[in-house]
């Protein structure tokens, strides 16, 4: 298969890697439709994460399931699905409540950084314990809104809600990247009356 793969600061190459095949009987295989970029791949691509050369890369992702391991019980070949950018154990009390940071077992990682989980910007792409690290694609929403809802919208939602955003509060977003501007719809959405935006870029 094809993936995007980081080989050093400023070098990522589209090339031949290995294809992404289950390897627990809780895996599922996604065939990836479209991959966003994050700006945890811009650090990747500055040289700044520490993985490894070869390593592809890519972490929020929709796609096509495509094939099932033997104890997957909620999804089965042909679903449409989200990725999370984190995968937990799926096993204990933080990673079934949905708080994969917290994970007990200590099995948190991510795709396309190295830390044992290959990238979402490839062909395929292995999804471990799928049944609490998958999402399906609720009937009515976008593959653009899908793709948002993988990392950068829970991000921006989960500062704004973090900051108790009431209604006719004054909001300032500091950084206007992607996450920062959904912050900003997001603070009105939560009844902001004021947002004010900083950044040090003037665009």
């Amino acid at each position: 298969m094809k993936a995007i793969c980081f080989y050093g600061p400023g070098d990522v190459r589209y090339e031949n890697a290995p294809d992404a095949v289950l390897q627990e009987d809780s895996d599922v295989l996604v065939k990836v439709e479209r991959c966003g970029i994050c700006g945890s791949d811009l650090h990747i691509y500055q040289g700044l994460a520490g993985i490894s050369a070869g390593c592809s890369i890519g972490h929020e992702a929709i796609g096509e399931i495509v094939e099932t391991g033997r104890s997957v019980r909620r999804f089965v070949t042909g679903d449409r699905v989200m990725l999370s950018a984190m995968v937990g154990c799926g096993r204990c009390v933080a990673c079934l409540s949905g708080n994969m940071l917290r994970c007990k077992e200590g099995k948190l990682s991510g795709y396309g950084f190295g830390l044992g989980l290959d990238g979402c910007q490839a062909d395929a792409v292995r999804v471990p314990m799928a049944d609490i690290n998958v999402e399906k694609i609720p009937d009515g929403v976008s593959d653009n809104l899908a793709l948002l809802l993988t990392d950068n919208l829970p991000t921006a939602f989960a500062a704004c809600k973090r900051a108790d955003i009431t209604p006719g509060a004054t909001v300032a977003v500091i950084g206007l990247g992607p996450i920062g501007l959904l912050a900003v719809q997001l603070a009105y959405a939560m009844g902001a009356s004021v947002v004010v935006g900083i950044d040090i870029n003037p665009d």
